[in-house]
């Protein structure tokens, strides 16, 4: 679904992917595999091209919700295919869903597994998998019967499934984003700000020191982030991501030296500062002229399950070339 706003939701991009019939479905049957919003009147832009769309009756490829609505989407060089035509033999194999079974909410392990299921409703179909957010092939390892344990406090891995039939089309793919880097138990001992149950998890802090303009029109974004519950981990780097106009755009560490962060007694070693530098793509947007919200979050930590600014100065304003903290 792509909804138009007056600020985000323009110049974007959706290219050679492969809609599998009706994607979409609201309560108001505006069932499309691409359905269009246009709130308040707001077309979203930008170009929808070199897809192709697996379509079946009284499901277009392209909804708009009304007449016009997708004006300044451009859209070019699409391939249709009806469902039951001789073009898709045996039809789609249906797409792997994914399925956790985290901790028990009274758990108080502060390590352990996660485990992650795929299924398929195509007797027989193969489910293979990728831990690196690439599009599973052939090659790519098995899904076993019994699903993934992935280890925790880990690394945070894009689990992407996919599954094959020979004789039928090899099914989209489906992923989730596991956040590992955190203790996952809710009633695991911290210290800091208090949990559930008078739980101690811990406490963020941090800053957003500065978010610079290059010589070559490419945004800087540095600053430092910590949390107080991962002291018993030898202080693990805090997850950082970043947000244009609500839309996640890059993320990365806060794992580099900062010498001064030990001299100004805010962090108990120098390694939690970060300088990260956007894209060329996400820097013009945020210096096209428009007013833009730059936001700068720590994630995937016990105090951050929910991703929360970073406390001090974490949200920009950028417009005519110039980012001031908001």
């Amino acid at each position: 679904m792509i909804f138009g706003h007056d600020t985000t939701s323009q110049n974007l991009t959706l290219s050679s992917n492969v809609f599998d019939r009706c994607g979409c479905t609201q309560n108001r049957n505006d069932r499309g595999a691409v359905a269009v919003m246009c709130p308040n009147g707001n077309k979203p832009s930008g170009k929808l091209q070199n897809n192709t769309f697996y379509t079946e009756a009284g499901c277009p490829a392209v909804n708009p919700a009304f007449q016009g609505c997708d004006d300044n989407l451009s859209q070019r060089g699409n391939v249709f295919i009806p469902y039951s035509s001789d073009a898709l033999p045996g039809g789609i194999v249906s797409l792997p869903q994914l399925s956790f079974n985290p901790p028990s909410p009274d758990c108080t392990s502060t390590s352990g597994v996660y485990n992650t299921i795929a299924v398929t409703d195509t007797p027989n179909a193969t489910i293979r998998y990728t831990l690196d957010g690439s599009r599973p092939t052939l090659k790519s390892k098995v899904m076993p019967k019994h699903g993934l344990d992935l280890p925790w406090p880990g690394p945070a891995v894009h689990v992407n499934v996919r599954a094959f039939k020979d004789g039928m089309t090899t099914s989209l793919t489906n992923g989730a984003l596991m956040e590992l880097n955190y203790v996952l138990c809710r009633e695991a001992p911290g210290s800091g700000t208090i949990g559930p149950r008078g739980k101690d998890i811990g406490a963020l802090s941090g800053s957003v020191d500065s978010v610079r303009v290059g010589d070559d029109g490419a945004v800087s974004v540095s600053g430092w982030a910590v949390d107080s519950a991962l002291r018993q981990r030898g202080w693990d780097p805090v997850p950082v991501a970043f947000r244009v106009d609500g839309v996640l755009v890059a993320t990365s560490l806060a794992n580099e030296a900062r010498p001064d962060l030990i001299v100004a007694r805010v962090a108990p070693n120098a390694d939690h500062g970060f300088r990260t530098l956007l894209s060329k793509n996400i820097s013009g947007i945020l210096l096209d002229g428009d007013r833009h919200l730059l936001e700068v979050l720590a994630m995937g930590t016990v105090s951050t399950t929910i991703p929360l600014r970073i406390p001090e100065n974490g949200a920009y304003v950028c417009k005519d070339g110039v980012c001031e903290v908001a």
